[in-house]
């Protein structure tokens, strides 16, 4: 996990996935088209490579009244009357990040997923791929986001249980070297991200 102040990447321009084309190609094959009529909300997965895939997510602000205050999540959120999960996606990653859609391709959906603690909340995780911009653009819009961070994809999760920083219980998690905490259902979203890449990694190393 690369924490955006990170002097190499910050002053290096986005490498716009030339040597990634095939594993990209294979990822999009392993999404979803399509998203459940019902939804409540949409979260926008922001792949891009620097040495190897990276998704953009961000640390939620402290504040007493968010029930996911501080979580490391992905830029996302409730949809409004009418939107689609890319409406969504595409309003709230402006909004949180100041990235436009015509800096990032659509690729697909990965499956539904809810909170723990709203199971009645279908959230749809939008799988996308930036093709242009440079990361020293990108910072926190709204209050809501305390900072961006880069987490580099990797090959298997390890998750270990950590007391969490802002709660103070126990939570199955995965932990970088930084000391950010990924748990809960962003968790749950990275671990099928990082299940589909370990095909097509699979896949085309047999190839």
């Amino acid at each position: 996990m690369i924490d955006i102040t990170h002097r190499e990447l910050c002053n290096k321009v986005v490498d716009m996935i030339r040597d990634k084309k095939e594993l990209i190609e294979c990822i999009k094959g392993l999404l979803m088209t399509s998203y459940p009529d019902s939804f409540a909300a949409a979260i926008n997965l922001i792949l891009f490579n620097h040495y190897g895939l990276h998704v953009i997510m961000i640390q939620r602000s402290i504040n007493p009244r968010d029930p996911w205050s501080g979580d490391i999540a992905f830029p996302g959120g409730r949809t409004k009357p009418s939107e689609t999960p890319i409406d969504t996606i595409v309003r709230e990653t402006w909004e949180e990040i100041g990235l436009a859609n015509k800096q990032y391709e659509i690729l697909g959906f990965l499956e539904p997923v809810s909170p723990k603690s709203i199971p009645s909340m279908i959230v749809v995780p939008v799988v996308s791929i930036l093709t242009r911009g440079d990361i020293r653009s990108l910072k926190p819009r709204s209050r809501e986001v305390e900072r961006i961070i880069f987490v580099q994809l990797p090959i298997l999760i390890r998750k270990l249980y950590v007391r969490h920083p802002y709660r103070g219980t126990m939570v199955e998690a995965f932990k970088d070297w930084y000391g950010n905490i990924i748990w809960g259902m962003s968790l749950r979203v990275l671990e099928n991200l990082v299940k589909k890449i370990k095909m097509c990694e699979s896949h085309l190393s047999k190839g």
